[in-house]
């Protein structure tokens, strides 16, 4: 075999992935050995977005191929013919996972499946996507009134409450209601 050929050869295998190389539930050795022999040999690169591609970053990719249920398999069928210190497979789990995240994020990839599941606000439940406020519900430690304030953010439903006349007894560190604030003040 050539260079040539041994090249179009890896490529195949790269292509192919590590859930290309089951046959009958379980991954063929040489092919595995070539695999793990490409991930050996791998230099590492910058990608286009300047992330240093190592080898741990291509393991994850080649282990983000697999079906979650065959992923273990996958792992320890490799681990054995790689010649650099390896992760455990929650580590590469983990950045596959983180790595997910970003490109839901960035809007690069999108998730499909069940719907979400709403949000619980009192008795009325709300859809994620309808949940554009929040409550901050505040309690007076010595009366024990409580009242609920709406707000864009916490911190802007904390706000809507001290314009209501609470405020925080710095002693005691709690919420004070506006009858008992006036108790404290004078």
């Amino acid at each position: 075999m050539d260079a040539k050929e041994k090249r179009q050869l890896e490529t195949e295998l790269l292509k192919m992935g590590l859930p290309g190389l089951q046959q009958s539930g379980a991954p063929t050795g040489e092919l595995v050995q070539e695999i793990a022999g490409i991930v050996n040999m791998w230099p590492g690169h910058y990608n286009r977005h300047g992330e240093w591609i190592d080898k741990h970053k291509f393991l994850r990719d080649l282990l983000s191929e697999c079906d979650e249920s065959q992923r273990s398999d996958m792992y320890w069928s490799i681990v054995p013919h790689l010649t650099f210190k390896v992760r455990p497979l929650g580590h590469y789990e983990s950045l596959i996972a983180e790595r997910i995240g970003n490109l839901i994020s960035k809007r690069a990839a999108r998730v499909e499946g069940k719907a979400p599941h709403p949000i619980e606000i009192g008795l009325r439940k709300v859809l994620p996507a309808e949940a554009t406020h929040v409550i901050a519900k505040l309690k007076c430690y010595k009366c024990k009134r409580a009242q609920e304030f709406v707000g864009d953010t916490p911190a802007g439903a904390m706000i809507a409450g001290r314009k209501a006349g609470w405020m925080r007894d710095m002693t005691v560190q709690k919420e004070v209601c506006p009858n008992c604030k006036s108790k404290i003040v004078n």
